[in-house]
């Protein structure tokens, strides 16, 4: 900026500069104006129509994750995990985000928690993985092909008490 004008110095003007710029600023000011269009104004069957666009759901938009929306302006979104769930609330009131917990607990309710996976097998061993309801962390096992000795390979919660922390992941 340049430093010679400050604030305050424009009383220093000389007014045979100001004058031919205010009238110019008048005569543009003045001139005939481009028209505006007027838009469509929707229809109250129009707003009801956009509006059913935003009824309150869920819906579940890859496996594990289920957007709530319709509750609020913006949505909330339910990522379900191996052994723990991530809701991501943008609603804006804790009303709404009350309603959509209750929502998203329903859904979880209906997961199991005492689950096995489907084995994997390579060429000497199965793998699988299993949840229980005394921890939060999946186990990891596996057997020898042909044998029925079940092996522990890893163990979150066991993990997790090893490095003494409050979160693991």
């Amino acid at each position: 900026m340049d430093e010679s004008f400050k604030y305050g110095e424009l009383e220093n003007l000389n007014m045979k500069q100001l004058i031919p710029s205010l009238f110019l600023l008048l005569i543009v000011g003045c001139s005939d104006s481009i028209p505006i269009e007027a838009s469509d104004t929707p229809s109250p069957d129009d707003l009801v129509a956009h509006s059913e666009e935003f009824r309150k759901e869920v819906i579940e938009v890859t496996e594990g994750v289920h957007v709530a929306v319709g509750y609020a302006l913006a949505n909330a979104i339910l990522v379900e995990g191996d052994n723990s769930n991530i809701i991501i609330d943008t609603t804006g009131t804790i009303e709404t985000a009350e309603e959509v917990k209750k929502l998203f607990d329903e859904i979880k309710g209906r997961i199991k928690l005492d689950d096995e996976s489907l084995t994997f097998k390579d060429k000497n061993y199965e793998y699988w993985t299993k949840t229980t309801t005394k921890g939060n962390y999946t186990i990891k096992l596996r057997k020898k092909i042909g044998s029925n000795n079940v092996e522990e390979i890893w163990n979150g919660d066991k993990e997790k008490e090893k490095l003494k922390t409050e979160y693991f992941g």
